[in-house]
This record gives structure tokens, C-alpha cells and sequence, in this order.
């Protein structure tokens, strides 16, 4: 069987158009031999496949960006390697694209499972249908909006106070000459902007 890397699928014909793949790689992954077999979609009731387009799709999503962050990560090693890591190009405009790709990736993973498993929540023993809660609708309406209330605030607000820090950028200290150990800096804490002194003799406590 293929690994599929692109194809358009049709629900109606169940078929796939437009396959692009790479030969006995499909096997080779899910059976471990070249020629290995395994059920295909048509081979179940079509009241018990899920929905075949957004499966699909989500699983690519997921694995590109995936590969992505692997490239990305490496190219940056490679960068680092030669000494060029923070020279300004290509490399460091993707970066701040790149920030969402982790969430984006475990995202288009958790659609692929939940979408991917219906119509069961456990396969061959309880449907989704039946594991539905006696909820009216105004109920789920309310604590979802509220959910989605509280975490825009939560999250405005951390990402207004990171965009503030980075419009602040580096705050160096008055003189750059080496210090004495009674007046060395601690580290500044994670999203902290304040400089914190360190006494000498907790510096000696190990403090």
C-alpha cells in the first residue's frame, strides 16, 4: 500500500482522486513489510466511517508541520555551526511565524483522533450517540462562552505584556564594566523586567 502525500478524497465514489504517493511505504509503516495489507475504509459499514476530508487533511497538517519544526530546528544548528545564527535573513523572519506551529500541530492532531474515531467513543462497544449528557443547550452555551470570555482576557493579556517587553527590547546596565561579586545581578525571572540585586552574603549562602 502508498503513503499517501496528497489526494483529494471522494466520499460518494469512495475513492481517491488526484493520488500522489509513494509505493509500499503505507505497508511498510503500519505492517513492517513492503507487501504487508491492512482494511481498507470501504471495508466497514459506511454508517461507521468518519468523516474522510477532514481526517485526511488534519493528519497532513499535523505530520507537515511536524517536519517543519524539524527542518526549522536544524537549519537553526546548522546556522549556530557556522556562526551565524542571529545574522539577519530568511531564518529569522521565519521564526515568528514559526511560534504557532507547535499548537497549531497538536490541534490538527486532536481533530484527527476525535474526528477520526466516530461514530465511537469506544470502538465496537459504545457510540458517540449514546454517550451524549442530558444537557440543554443554553447550558452548554453559557459555560462555553464563558470559557472563551475568560481565556481572551487571560491570554490578551499575557500576549499585551510580552508585546510590551519586546517593544522595550534590552535594557543593558548603566556600565558594562565586570562587576564585583557584591554587585553582580541575579538573573531576571521568566517575563520579569525588574532587575533584582543580590546581597553579597547570600550570594556566599549560595542564595
Amino acid at each position: 500500500m502508498p503513503l499517501l502525500l496528497f489526494a483529494w478524497p471522494d466520499e460518494e465514489a469512495e475513492r481517491n482522486r488526484a493520488e500522489i504517493g509513494i509505493p509500499y511505504l503505507g505497508s511498510l509503516i503500519i505492517t513492517h513489510s513492503l507487501t504487508g495489507t491492512f482494511p481498507a475504509l470501504t471495508d466497514f459499514p459506511a454508517d461507521e466511517r468518519p468523516p474522510v476530508a477532514v481526517v485526511f487533511w488534519t493528519f497532513r497538517v499535523m505530520v507537515g508541520l511536524g517536519f517543519l519544526m524539524m527542518a526549522v530546528a536544524f537549519w537553526g544548528v546548522w546556522r549556530h555551526w557556522r556562526g551565524r545564527l542571529f545574522e539577519d535573513g530568511v531564518f529569522l523572519r521565519l521564526l515568528p511565524w514559526m511560534i504557532p506551529s507547535g499548537f497549531l500541530a497538536v490541534l490538527a492532531g486532536w481533530f484527527t483522533t476525535e474526528i477520526g474515531r466516530q461514530p465511537w467513543l469506544v470502538y465496537g462497544l459504545f457510540r458517540t450517540a449514546d454517550g451524549v449528557s442530558d444537557i440543554q443547550a443554553h447550558q452548554v452555551v453559557t459555560s462555553l462562552t464563558g470559557f472563551a470570555v475568560v481565556y481572551t482576557v487571560i491570554f490578551g493579556a499575557g500576549l499585551y505584556y510580552v508585546a510590551m517587553l519586546l517593544r522595550r527590547g534590552i535594557v543593558y546596565a548603566e556600565s558594562e564594566a565586570p562587576r564585583a561579586p557584591d554587585q553582580m545581578q541575579q538573573a531576571k525571572r521568566p517575563l520579569s523586567a525588574v532587575d533584582v540585586q543580590v546581597d553579597a552574603d547570600d550570594r556566599t549562602r549560595g542564595g
